[in-house]
């Protein structure tokens, strides 16, 4: 393997989770090394690679996925927001809205706010952080809180879908 730049890195795993600065330490390569290594990148020799990977295995490496999102820009997971999962309806289209996207390698997670303004909000003020990709929406019955679900959603640019009601006025696509 060839020679890596000194680290500041422990000669031991950091206390908790593995990281490849750890994985790179003990391997005596660079981080970059590590990361196209364990990426599958052709640049890095085969023996290097799988030198890495059993390293990697003995340490109990786990792939941080939210910084690999923050990298490739895509979670592939869609919410599906809703107040409850007490309707029957509501639960049997998330049941098949995540047959469906798990072909598509898309996870689908629900997030419920339980008729709470702030915890909806809070909720949809996430997907613009990026924690999510999409996102299907229950939204309450009224129309008022639905248009107001639309707007907040326009403004973060979060691409979403209405599931079982849509507002009487604007464009938005829903299922129903």
């Amino acid at each position: 393997m060839k020679q890596r730049r000194p680290a500041p890195s422990p000669a031991t795993p950091s206390a908790g989770r593995t990281t490849i600065r750890d994985i790179a330490h003990a391997c005596d390569v660079d981080v970059s090394t590590v990361s196209r290594a364990l990426n599958g990148d052709p640049r890095v020799k085969a023996q290097t690679r799988d030198a890495i990977a059993a390293k990697a295995a003995e340490l109990g490496y786990r792939p941080n996925l939210a910084a690999r999102a923050l990298v490739a820009g895509v979670t592939n997971t869609v919410w599906f927001i809703a107040a409850s999962m007490h309707n029957p309806i509501d639960r049997a289209t998330a049941e098949a809205a995540a047959g469906h996207l798990h072909r598509f390698n898309i996870d689908l997670l629900v997030a419920l706010h339980q008729d709470h303004p702030a915890a909806g909000n809070r909720i949809l003020r996430r997907l613009e952080q990026g924690i999510a990709d999409g996102a299907l929406v229950v939204p309450a019955c009224d129309d008022a809180t639905i248009i107001e679900t639309c707007r907040t959603l326009n403004d973060i640019g979060a691409p979403f879908v209405f599931v079982d009601r849509y507002p009487s006025t604007g464009d938005f696509q829903a299922v129903t």
